[in-house]
């Protein structure tokens, strides 16, 4: 008899560790299944945070999934004006090597100061309930079209000489150029003088200049002027 109840005794504990064991697989399997995976887009446009209004805002970067490079990762991107106002809206995928590049143009009547860029890559449509999808942000300062422009305002003077006949174009050029050299006049990418025979002195170029006499153009319009002069060979620097 005590054998007998030994024996289903043992017999009991046998399966009650089987119980157990079955229970804890069922538990492993369980976490496994619903492990939390990982979307997060990595910037890697490099130092680069000044842009102005003539250049394109260029932000690249690569999706990190569960650590690697993924491809085929749907990402929100969000551009934000200074004010903090979202001004644009776009999503794209990674390419085949997990990358992505994504170009914004900026207006020329944009906002000068701060624009915040957020990225969030999103999950795998396989992954959805089981995933954390994470954003990243970036911030690049805009400056206005006239920032790096530097024209001495006395220069109206000699300008408005010029618009009434007092001086000829070549003495306007002349002191143009002068002043170009010196780098008492600063204007951003013009081009290098070209060697041939340059065109003659257009219209235009006098009637901005009394424009800018009279305030009706900004310094950056005026400098347009100079500009295409000094590109097309008639200053010279």
């Amino acid at each position: 008899m005590h054998k007998l109840i030994l024996h289903c005794f043992r017999r009991t504990c046998v399966r009650y560790h089987v119980l157990i064991l079955i229970a804890a697989v069922a538990m492993l399997g369980t976490q496994d299944a619903y492990s939390t995976h990982i979307s997060m887009p990595v910037i890697t446009t490099g130092e680069r945070s000044e842009y102005s209004f003539d250049q394109d805002l260029i932000i690249a970067g690569w999706v990190k999934y569960d650590g690697n490079a993924t491809p085929d990762v749907l990402l929100n991107i969000k551009v934000l004006d200074p004010t903090g106002s979202l001004i644009s809206e776009n999503f794209l995928t990674s390419d085949s090597a997990g990358k992505f590049e994504f170009l914004f143009e900026l207006q020329e009547n944009s906002l000068e100061g701060s624009y915040l860029v957020d990225i969030t890559s999103m999950c795998w449509e396989v992954h959805r309930q089981i995933c954390t999808h994470k954003n990243t942000q970036v911030t690049v300062n805009v400056e206005g079209p006239n920032a790096d422009i530097h024209i001495p305002q006395w220069l109206k003077t000699v300008a408005k000489f010029w618009v009434n006949d007092q001086i000829d174009d070549s003495g306007f050029i002349q002191v143009v150029e002068f002043l170009i050299q010196k780098g008492l006049i600063s204007i951003p990418y013009m081009e290098e003088s070209p060697a041939r025979e340059p065109p003659a002195m257009p219209d235009w170029i006098k009637t901005n200049a009394g424009f800018w006499v009279a305030g009706h153009i900004s310094d950056g319009e005026f400098a347009d002027g100079i500009k295409w002069l000094v590109d097309n060979g008639i200053i010279r620097i």
